[in-house]
């Protein structure tokens, strides 16, 4: 495990600042240490490195899930990629749950939507709920506190985001404080 570390730190450190960053030069660095706390957190996930990931069309991508792995891209993740993936497992395993549909519905319209909308068009292959699903990740790595122009949207968006992080320490038993000022730290 020691030794794994050390290769991811080693990637990490070494992607540098190029086009493929997305926050900052500290942004792989950041993303590494992360990773290391949500290692803590949900134990049960494995996280994989590798700088050759790319999607379906063959474009370098952040990060990607597959069960419970994660596998990230150094030379592109930033510092909410971690989150965002783990979010991916987070929403998949609370299922169809009230909650996570009212999130959806409040993050519908926003500017975020239209940018994950963008980003990932419609398809045969992907579909409505994959988008929504995508945009709710997206919002909880991103925190979700920026992407509304509301602050009555805000605190709605906030109340949601706190029952899945409640949902989340009961299914792992983890705190939820723990979960919330993780994110909080990333963003």
């Amino acid at each position: 495990e020691n030794l794994a570390k050390q290769q991811a730190q080693e990637e990490f450190e070494g992607s540098g600042i190029d086009r493929y960053q997305k926050q900052s030069k500290d942004a792989a660095k950041d993303a590494l240490k992360v990773i290391e706390r949500l290692k803590k957190v949900a134990p049960k996930v494995n996280w994989e490195y590798d700088n050759t990931i790319t999607d379906e069309n063959g474009n370098p991508i952040a990060g990607k899930v597959k069960g419970n792995t994660i596998t990230v891209n150094p030379h592109y993740a930033g510092y909410d990629t971690p989150i965002h993936e783990i979010a991916h497992i987070l929403i998949d395993s609370m299922g169809n749950n009230k909650v996570v549909k009212k999130a959806i519905e409040q993050l519908k319209g926003t500017k975020l939507w239209d940018e994950i909308a963008g980003r990932y068009p419609l398809s045969e292959t992907y579909t409505e709920d994959m988008l929504a699903k995508e945009v709710l990740a997206e919002a909880i790595g991103r925190e979700g506190a920026g992407i509304f122009d509301k602050v009555s949207e805000q605190s709605k968006f906030k109340q949601y985001l706190s029952y899945i992080f409640d949902w989340f320490k009961s299914k792992l038993g983890i705190n939820k404080n723990v979960a919330k000022s993780l994110a909080k730290q990333i963003i």
